[in-house]
């Protein structure tokens, strides 16, 4: 637990997590069991993971390593990977969401929510990949959250990014929030319905959301 996972070329990259932080495992469709991949250095758990293209991946904050954020690329068999620092986040966290958007021909990273000192946060950064090693940009905060939670998820759709769940003022948060790239805040999009409880998947399509976004 407390891993990211991403799909490369040949199967399933699980990174870092709680027992085994240096770790990442590659699970190859049809075996029982996953071979060892590349060794991380710092280890990462409770950190939260970007896709930037098919066979690479940044990696964002975590508990012990709350402000680094790190690029690995070149992850399949034939390797080796190859592991740049970025910018780190301006404001160090852990238990956050992140996701990768198209803005304007732009790539861009953003990191929202999560905790930091104990504190639950609501800050939004955002890092624009738009140099060949992102060495020239930096992360700037943008529109926060309309209130601190922890533990959410967020993944980036047609170009925004769709923020679910999260804990905070002591209950479990059931709204779903977009971030619009041109506003650069946070809108509520909807909320699922009473029966999102009782089945894992639902057609949005009368509930606010677009037809591709499922919640589970």
């Amino acid at each position: 637990m407390w891993h990211s996972s991403m799909a490369v070329a040949p199967g399933l990259l699980l990174v870092g997590g709680y027992d085994s932080p240096g770790s990442t495992s590659l699970l190859l469709p049809g075996h029982s069991t996953a071979q060892e991949g590349p060794q991380l250095a710092p280890g990462r758990r409770l950190h939260c993971s970007v896709q930037t293209s098919p066979s690479s991946v940044i990696l964002t904050g975590g508990s012990g390593s709350e402000s680094l954020v790190t690029s690995h690329s070149s992850l399949t068999p034939e390797g080796p990977m190859v592991v740049e620092e970025l910018p780190p986040l301006l404001l160090p966290r852990d238990n956050h969401a992140c996701a990768g958007y198209w803005w304007m021909g732009v790539q861009t990273v953003l990191v929202s929510g999560g905790y930091h000192a104990g504190d639950k946060l609501a800050s939004t950064e955002l890092l624009h990949l738009d140099s060949p090693t992102s060495s020239q940009g930096a992360w700037r905060e943008v529109g926060p959250l309309p209130s601190p939670r922890y533990y959410p998820r967020a993944t980036g759709l047609s170009g925004v990014v769709y923020l679910t769940g999260g804990g905070g003022d002591g209950r479990d948060l059931d709204e779903v929030l977009a971030f619009h790239p041109e506003t650069e805040a946070w809108v509520e999009a909807g909320r699922p319905p009473r029966s999102a409880q009782e089945s894992p998947c639902h057609d949005r399509g009368s509930s606010g959301f677009p037809p591709a976004l499922l919640c589970f």
